[in-house]
């Protein structure tokens, strides 16, 4: 799961799956990403809307494990650890 800031800034909400839909306007197509009943996004072509959950999927998985490294004491005791971080992903315009 991932917080997605939709396209026009106006939702943020924490998505779980996306979708992507194909709509006509006359010889015009667009194609939109969706989660559940909320549109995120609409891009030119289904590659470019590919190409954005690629970057939400890199995104959840960069956001997942985080380490950091301190000293502690005299001993300068090297202490190590992670946790998963919390991350929102702001829709790009096309």
């Amino acid at each position: 799961m991932i917080w997605i800031r939709s396209q026009d800034r106006e939702m943020l909400i924490k998505v779980s799956e996306f979708n992507i839909k194909q709509q006509r306007f006359g010889d015009m197509r667009k194609h939109e990403i969706w989660f559940d009943k909320s549109f995120l996004g609409v891009y030119a072509t289904k590659e470019r809307c590919l190409e954005v959950l690629d970057e939400i999927e890199k995104a959840i998985e960069e956001s997942n494990i985080m380490r950091y490294e301190y000293f502690q004491g005299f001993s300068q005791q090297l202490i190590e650890y992670t946790y998963k971080g919390r991350q929102v992903y702001q829709m790009p315009k096309d």
